[in-house]
């Protein structure tokens, strides 16, 4: 059981009826740090490298793409939701114009997007969000669309988590208080999760609930969503990029490059397509 699961929070006023895409993507903000060292590291060295410009596919609000484009890359954010294109373009304002000037965002599906006329050195996808396509079908469908936007020996990047049993385990009441305040309040993430071993998908139903610090009045709900997760054991996506025709020429299982094993935290592919 992970700590503070089975926990209750009870709401002060009605919740809301819909997902918030713009609460949540400012809410995401505070929840997952900024990119910086080794994830930094990691992102810059493929970049440098890969020559040409970079696209990042799931973009969300940006954390990566503007951490790179701080870096001197030029980077494109592709992103479907647009509460986080909003919030990306929002931060992006407040950027050095420089730096600005680096970054473009583009309101996409990243299982079937078409650039016209546009190729890059570096694609990825950072950060667990390829198991956002919650179907085998829609996980090849990005591979092709990324193998159509890929430049002459261009490298493509899958960065997700392995999953353990706990990711195999029906759980509520998971409950997280994020680092950082709302408005100068502390906000709790609550999650119920279940799993579906037949369509290997993980559902998350999760719920973001604002309180005042030291105090016993009822918590408010910000924001609520559900997402769902089709996960796969790192031999299985391997087998799938090969599948579609890609060729792995190495794995990671951490940002600092080290080897990929049963225990590791990140599962990194980088492929190439011949």
């Amino acid at each position: 059981m992970r700590p503070g699961a089975g926990r209750r929070v009870y709401q002060s006023s009605d919740p809301p009826s819909q997902e918030d895409w713009g609460t949540i993507a400012r809410l995401y903000d505070l929840e997952h740090p900024a990119c910086r060292g080794a994830e930094l590291g990691f992102w810059h060295q493929l970049a440098g490298t890969s020559g040409g410009a970079v696209l990042e596919l799931a973009a969300g609000s940006g954390r990566v793409a503007i951490a790179l484009a701080r870096k001197g890359h030029r980077v494109t954010g592709l992103e479907r939701a647009p509460g986080m294109l909003e919030r990306a373009r929002a931060r992006c304002a407040r950027l050095p114009p420089s730096v600005a000037a680096r970054l473009d965002w583009v309101e996409a599906d990243m299982a079937a997007f078409d650039l016209p006329g546009r190729q890059f050195g570096l694609v990825f996808i950072a950060y667990n969000s390829f198991w956002l396509l919650d179907n085998e079908a829609g996980q090849a469908s990005c591979l092709r669309a990324v193998a159509r936007h890929l430049a002459p020996e261009g490298r493509f990047v899958l960065d997700v988590f392995p999953p353990n049993d706990d990711d195999r385990q029906n759980e509520t009441g998971i409950t997280q208080r994020l680092a950082l305040p709302w408005q100068g309040q502390t906000v709790l993430r609550i999650k119920d999760y279940t799993y579906d071993p037949a369509r290997r998908q993980g559902v998350s139903e999760v719920r973001y609930y604002a309180a005042e610090p030291l105090s016993d009045a009822p918590a408010s709900r910000l924001a609520q969503f559900t997402y769902r997760l089709r996960l796969a054991e790192p031999d299985q996506v391997r087998a799938l990029l090969e599948r579609e025709g890609y060729a792995v020429e190495a794995t990671y299982g951490t940002y600092r490059g080290d080897p990929l094993t049963r225990t590791s935290p990140r599962a990194i592919f980088v492929a190439r397509r011949p």
